[in-house]
């Protein structure tokens, strides 16, 4: 979504955290976004997966007040072609 994002946490190498938060309504409406990208697939349930889970969990709580229960909140995207993701060799819009 187009928003303003905050880098909660990065290491430069492997990892970031990013997050949203956007009011719509008059402040009816509140949707907040997080993701934990990283630069390198790790399997889902895999030791880097994990270790990275960890890392990310604390992170979010430690910047985000009451973030709610992060194991249901939160869910694990495998995206890499052995999933069967197809990605572009150029970036879309790139000539």
């Amino acid at each position: 979504p187009w928003t303003d994002y905050s880098i909660l946490y990065t290491d430069y190498d492997t990892h970031s955290v990013v997050y949203a938060c956007d009011t719509f309504g008059a402040g009816a409406v509140k949707l907040d976004w997080l993701w934990a990208i990283t630069r390198t697939a790790n399997a889902i349930g895999s030791a880097a997966h994990d270790a990275m889970k960890t890392t990310v969990f604390n992170v979010i709580n430690s910047k985000l007040e009451d973030p709610g229960d992060l194991e249901t909140r939160l869910r694990a995207t495998q995206q890499t072609t052995a999933e069967g993701c197809v990605y572009s060799e150029y970036p879309i819009g790139q000539f």
